[in-house]
C-alpha cells in the first residue's frame, strides 16, 4: 500500500492547496493519503515521485489534477437540499430581487461549486414558480464547478431517484419526463441554466466572458469547508465585490462565520441565514465575538433583522416548500447519539450525526456547540472556535460555549480574552438559580458552575 512520508505529505498538500484552496492539515492527512492512492491506482503512473511532477505541471497535468480533486472532495447534492434555504429563497430573497430589477426585467444568478447541477436547476424551478412572465426576462443562472465530470452529468440534466429525496412533493412530475430509471429534465428548465468550469482559486468573479457585471445572487454554499480561512476570506471577499449592491450570498449550514462574513448584513429567516450587500446605508453592528464579550448580559436574538417580507410577483410557495423542523425528540435522541459517539471516541460517526442536525435545522446552536467540543478532541482549534462562536451567535446566552472558550484562550496564552469570557458567563450564571441545572451540561448545576467560573476569575 502506497503512503506518503513527511516530505511527499507536504509535498502533495501544498501543491492541492495552491491550486484548488483544499486544506489538509495533520488532522486529514489520512484522507489525503487515501485520495492519493485511488488516484495513482487509476493513472498510468507507478510511483509517487512521477505522480507528483505530471500534477504539478499546469498544462499536461490538468486532467489528471482534476481526477485527484474527484477523489478528495464530495459532490454529493440533491434537489432542493436544504428546504429551509430555499424557502427563503421562494418567500423572501428572489421576490425581494425580482421586485427591485423589474423595470430591466435582468437577473444574474451564480451557483459556485454547483457539482451535478441540482442546485442551479432547483433555482431555475423556484423562478418559473414566482414569475408567470419569465420567459420575457433575461435571465442568467450559471452553475460553475472545478469537476469538469460533474458539470457534464449538469449537462446531461438526467437524474436517478436519489436525487430528489429533498423534492417538494409535485417538483418531478412537473418538470421531468421517466425514461426507465432516469428522470430527464424538460427544456422549460434545463435551457435556463448554463454551466462552465471555475476555479474559485485562480477565476475571474464573476466568471463571465461578456463583462464585470455583478451578479443579483451568488449560492456557494458546501463548498468553504474544505478550504482554511485564509482561503475562505479570500473567497467570501471576492464574492462580497462580485455582487450588486443589495446582492445576497448564500452558504452551507456549517459555514456561518461572523468574522470572515463581517462585511455583510446577515439577515436571519425560519431555520436559515444567509447574507446581504448593503453599503449605501449605515451597516448593522456585527454581533460580538466570543474574543469581545459585550459589556452587558446579551439579549437572545439581538443581532440584526430579518429582511421585510417582500410580496410582488409572490405566487405563493411550492408545493410542500413550508416544512417544520424535525420534531424536538428526534433532535433530541439525534443530540444523544452525537453525544454519544463522541464520549466513546468515534468522533468521525458524531460529525456525521451533527452535520445531519445542521442539515435539518442550521440554527441549532448546542449542535454548533457539540460540533466544537469534537473539534477541540481532534485538536482541530481553530475550526472549534469557529463553532463556538457560532453557537454563541445562535444563543447569545450559551454559557457553557463561553466557558469553552475561555480555557482555549487560557491555553493561547490570551489571559485578558478568557478573562472577558468568564465575566460573561459569571454573569449570565449569577442571574439564575443555584440549583437551575445547565442545559447541555450533564448534571452539573448553575451553582457549580458559578463556584467553578469565580475561582477561575480569582487565579487570574
Amino acid at each position: 500500500m502506497i503512503r506518503l512520508d513527511d516530505v511527499a505529505y507536504r509535498r502533495f498538500r501544498d501543491l492541492i492547496a495552491s491550486r484548488a484552496g483544499l486544506a489538509f492539515p495533520d488532522q486529514r492527512r489520512a484522507d489525503l493519503e487515501a485520495g492519493v492512492r485511488r488516484a495513482l491506482v487509476q493513472s498510468t503512473h507507478h510511483d509517487l515521485d512521477s505522480y507528483y511532477a505530471l500534477l504539478a505541471d499546469g498544462v499536461r497535468g490538468r486532467a489528471a489534477f482534476e481526477r485527484l480533486l474527484r477523489h478528495l472532495t464530495v459532490g454529493e447534492t440533491y434537489f432542493f437540499r436544504n428546504r429551509e434555504q430555499f424557502d427563503a429563497l421562494q418567500q423572501q430573497i428572489l421576490p425581494q430581487l425580482i421586485a427591485s430589477n423589474r423595470a430591466s426585467r435582468r437577473l444574474r444568478i451564480w451557483a459556485a461549486g454547483c457539482a451535478s447541477g441540482e442546485e442551479p436547476y432547483s433555482v431555475a424551478m423556484v423562478l418559473r414558480e414566482l414569475l408567470p412572465d419569465v420567459d420575457t426576462w433575461t435571465i442568467l443562472i450559471l452553475g460553475t464547478d472545478i469537476n469538469e465530470e460533474q458539470l457534464r452529468t449538469a449537462e446531461r440534466a438526467c437524474y436517478g431517484k436519489w436525487s430528489f429525496r429533498g423534492c417538494p412533493p409535485g417538483i418531478q412530475a412537473r418538470y421531468f419526463t421517466q425514461h426507465g430509471a432516469e428522470f430527464h429534465l424538460r427544456p422549460e428548465i434545463g435551457t435556463m441554466v448554463s454551466f462552465a468550469h471555475h476555479n474559485l482559486i485562480e477565476g475571474p468573479y464573476p466568471p463571465l466572458a461578456g463583462g464585470p457585471e455583478g451578479m443579483d445572487l451568488i449560492l456557494c454554499r458546501n463548498v468553504t469547508i474544505y478550504f482554511d480561512s485564509h482561503t475562505t476570506q479570500q473567497v467570501v471577499s471576492r464574492f462580497y465585490d462580485a455582487l450588486v449592491e443589495g446582492g445576497w450570498l448564500l452558504v452551507g449550514h456549517a459555514e456561518p462565520s461572523l468574522e470572515i462574513y463581517r462585511r455583510f448584513q446577515i439577515r436571519t429567516f425560519p431555520n436559515a441565514m444567509a447574507y446581504q450587500k448593503v453599503t449605501t446605508q449605515p451597516s448593522v453592528p456585527a454581533p460580538h465575538l466570543p474574543w469581545t464579550p459585550p459589556d452587558e448580559t446579551p439579549r437572545r436574538n439581538s443581532f440584526a433583522d430579518p429582511a421585510p417580507r417582500m410580496d410582488a410577483g409572490h405566487q405563493g410557495p411550492l408545493p410542500g416548500a413550508t416544512v417544520a423542523g424535525a420534531a424536538s425528540a428526534t433532535a433530541e435522541e439525534a443530540y444523544r447519539q452525537a453525544r454519544e459517539h463522541a464520549d466513546h471516541g468515534r468522533l468521525e460517526d458524531a460529525h456525521a450525526v451533527i452535520a445531519d442536525m445542521l442539515a435539518i435545522d442550521p440554527l441549532q446552536a448546542r449542535a454548533h456547540y457539540l460540533r466544537g467540543l469534537v473539534y477541540q478532541e481532534q485538536a482541530r482549534w481553530e475550526v472549534s472556535v469557529e463553532a463556538f462562536r457560532s453557537a454563541i451567535f445562535l444563543d447569545p446566552e450559551f454559557v457553557l460555549a463561553y466557558v469553552v472558550l475561555a480555557d482555549v484562550a487560557m491555553h493561547a496564552g490570551n489571559n485578558r480574552q478568557a478573562r472577558k469570557c468568564l465575566e460573561v458567563a459569571h454573569r449570565l450564571l449569577r442571574a439564575r438559580p443555584r440549583e437551575e441545572p445547565i442545559p447541555d451540561g450533564e448534571g452539573v448545576t448553575v451553582g457549580q458552575l458559578l463556584d467553578a467560573v469565580a475561582m477561575k476569575l480569582n487565579h487570574r
